[in-house]
């Protein structure tokens, strides 16, 4: 998603300028600014409760800032809905997944692909399910249910939380400890 205005200069892919966000009288988020070029990888380091995953829900739409300015590609995006948002590639992952435990862990990846920014529906999209279960080691099991399998291949359920929008250009805030 890179953007070139008429006087050539490289817009970032990001750019985010004041934003602050505030519940009641707590400033969970003061004044902050950043700017992530395309291929850049920037970190958000702080406390808990310094106010990183608020930042990442206000970039992704969750949240509406109460001041600043949210600009993909040099295109406003503060104050969309997050369904628009996602639409426009910034694809959010969590820190906690949750899957819907009574539906296959295809089931599972089928709603996201229905949903995504490039929706599929039918034999396309039961394929590229198949294909991504396979990147997470779940390629064996598609029918299986989340809930019995071994940690370890539950773990690949959330991992598809950001291959879910592979092809897409766009920002993957991504909430997670290290």
């Amino acid at each position: 998603m890179s953007a070139t205005p008429l006087g050539g200069v490289q817009l970032p892919m990001l750019e985010v300028a004041g934003l602050t966000r505030r519940f009641g009288g707590l400033v969970a988020v003061d004044d902050v600014s950043l700017r992530v070029a395309e291929g850049e990888i920037v970190g958000l380091l702080g406390p808990n409760g310094s106010g990183k995953t608020t930042v990442l829900n206000l970039i992704s739409g969750a949240l509406r800032p109460d001041a600043g300015v949210i600009r993909l590609g040099g295109t406003p995006i503060h104050g969309l809905p997050s369904f628009r948002i996602a639409r426009l590639g910034v694809a959010r992952t969590f820190q906690l997944v949750r899957v819907l435990a009574s539906m296959t862990c295809r089931e599972n990846v089928l709603a996201g692909i229905a949903f995504g920014a490039h929706a599929q529906w039918g034999a396309g999209a039961r394929r590229a399910a198949d294909t991504l279960l396979g990147r997470v080691g779940l390629g064996e099991r598609p029918a299986a249910l989340p809930r019995p399998l071994r940690r370890g291949l539950a773990a690949g359920m959330g991992e598809l939380d950001a291959e879910l929008d592979l092809g897409h250009p766009g920002p993957r805030p991504f909430d997670d400890g290290f």
